[in-house]
C-alpha cells in the first residue's frame, strides 16, 4: 500500500489540519502530488542546483496525529512554494525530464514519465499560495 500525497494551500496551519480526516480534494485548490521528502526535494535540488539533501523541502507536521484515517498534514516552509512558483514555464520540460529520470520515478517500461503536466500544475499552484499570502500543505494518507 502506498502513500496518497495531495499539494494545497491554505491562509494557516490551524485552515490546513482541519482536512486531515477527508482530505483536501473537492475542498480545496489542490494538486495531487508525488513523496515531498526525496521527490520532490530532488525537484527543488534541480530548480536550486543544489544535491538533494535530507531536509531541502522539509515540512512541518501541523495535524494531530490521531487522526481516524491515518493521515496527517504538513507545512512546507514557504521558501519551498517560492521556489517552485519561480519556475520559468520556459524550463518545465527539459526540468520535467531530469526529475523524471531520478530513481524513485523510474519505470518498469523503459518509457520515461511525462511530469510536465503535473510539474506546470504544481507550479501553479505554488504562485497562487503565494499571490494569496497562503502557505503551502501536503495531504498524507496511508
Amino acid at each position: 500500500m502506498g502513500v496518497l500525497n495531495d499539494y494545497f494551500r491554505a491562509p494557516g496551519a490551524e485552515q490546513a489540519a482541519l482536512v486531515v480526516d477527508g482530505g483536501p480534494l473537492n475542498h480545496l485548490d489542490t494538486v495531487a502530488g508525488l513523496e515531498p521528502d526525496v521527490v520532490l526535494g530532488q525537484l527543488i535540488g534541480f530548480v536550486r542546483d543544489v544535491e538533494w539533501h535530507p531536509g531541502l523541502s522539509a515540512t512541518t507536521l501541523v495535524s494531530d496525529e490521531d487522526s481516524e484515517f491515518e493521515a496527517w498534514v504538513c507545512e512546507f516552509a514557504d521558501d519551498v512554494r517560492d521556489t517552485l512558483a519561480d519556475i520559468p514555464a520556459a524550463d518545465v520540460p527539459a526540468l520535467a525530464r531530469r526529475w523524471a529520470g531520478i530513481e524513485e520515478l523510474a519505470t518498469h517500461t523503459g518509457e520515461p514519465l511525462d511530469l510536465a503536466p503535473h510539474l506546470h500544475e504544481l507550479i501553479a499552484l505554488a504562485a497562487r499560495s503565494r499571490a494569496t499570502g497562503e502557505h503551502l500543505y501536503v495531504w498524507r494518507s496511508l
